[in-house]
């Protein structure tokens, strides 16, 4: 493809010339154009010039196209069919969609959610593959520049222009332990009988950030309390310890909605050395650039995201 000289080129004259060769009347093609006649000849002029060709001859029937004219005839129809299909709104048949979305969310998120949407996928869009990565090191700049598609996250507190912001809702962070742990048999968790274990620090994504215990002032009292036998951030890992140990974890509460979790897992609220409740919030959204407001695939992964996260029953 000749670039430089496609771009010296009106490419409206093709569309004049498509016409001529369909017509072959100025003044059919200029009723069409809704043009002067006169317009149409000079037009017919400079494609003569720019092409090195008369084109046309004059007959007593109308236009007679020359042969390098009609060389072009169906190159240049195929050329416009292409070109029109660009114009024309853009329809979306999920079931013969074939293409791929590039996620961004925590591992925790992606544990909660990415069961659901895959199930829905693999009905609804089998073409579909999605890329999902859990440590992404700024998710909102690649939404920017299309190195991702969307991203679930812990909401921020401002978020730049060209952003869509879409709230999912909120949980309270929980205590996770075994299924079996001694503190199950309590209806609720005392801060004295809490301590008394081995507590693990999950450090992994936008939860890390949150340092829950820091946000709150008795919390950050309590944690001098604590005795944290690991740190990690390998959520699996995490969860391997609160299996085979007595350990207590502080943690993100989807994990507690995974149903496969949930039967291994159990979820107790914090506890507090005071009569005053906590009641720290985790609030997610659902962030996507504008650049893909207007794509249809887009629009229905995003409308298969938020059934997916309405599932996980938010407050």
């Amino acid at each position: 493809m000749n670039i430089d000289q496609l771009a010296r080129l009106d490419l409206n004259l093709l569309v004049t010339l498509h016409l001529l060769l369909e017509e072959r009347q100025v003044s059919r093609v200029a009723e069409r154009l809704h043009l002067t006649q006169s317009t149409v000849s000079k037009a017919l002029g400079r494609l003569r010039q720019a092409l090195d060709d008369p084109l046309f001859t004059r007959s007593p029937q109308g236009l007679t196209p020359t042969p390098k004219a009609l060389a072009m005839a169906e190159p240049l129809a195929h050329w416009l069919r292409g070109a029109d299909k660009l114009l024309l709104p853009q329809g979306f048949d999920s079931r013969h969609y074939q293409g791929q979305f590039r996620l961004a969310l925590g591992e925790y998120l992606g544990v909660a959610i990415m069961p659901t949407l895959v199930s829905r996928l693999a009905l609804e869009a089998p073409g579909v593959r999605l890329s999902a990565a859990a440590h992404e090191a700024n998710p909102l700049k690649q939404l920017a520049d299309g190195e991702l598609d969307f991203a679930v996250q812990l909401q921020r507190q401002h978020y730049g222009p060209g952003f869509e912001v879409t709230s999912l809702g909120a949980m309270q962070p929980c205590l996770l332990m075994r299924s079996d742990h001694p503190l199950t048999e309590q209806a609720t968790v005392q801060w004295e009988g809490f301590v008394r274990y081995p507590q693990v620090r999950l450090l992994v994504g936008d939860f890390r950030k949150l340092q829950f215990w820091q946000q709150d002032a008795r919390l950050a009292e309590y944690e001098r309390q604590l005795h944290f036998v690991l740190e990690t951030s390998h959520l699996m890992t995490a969860i391997e310890v609160l299996l085979r140990t007595d350990a207590i974890m502080l943690g993100p509460p989807l994990l507690a909605v995974s149903p496969q979790l949930r039967q291994l897992l159990a979820a107790r609220q914090i506890p507090s050395a005071d009569a005053e409740p906590l009641n720290t919030l985790m609030r997610y959204v659902l962030v996507q650039h504008q650049r893909t407001a207007g794509s249809g695939p887009h629009s229905w992964l995003r409308s298969q995201l938020l059934g997916a996260c309405a599932e996980l029953k938010f407050r």
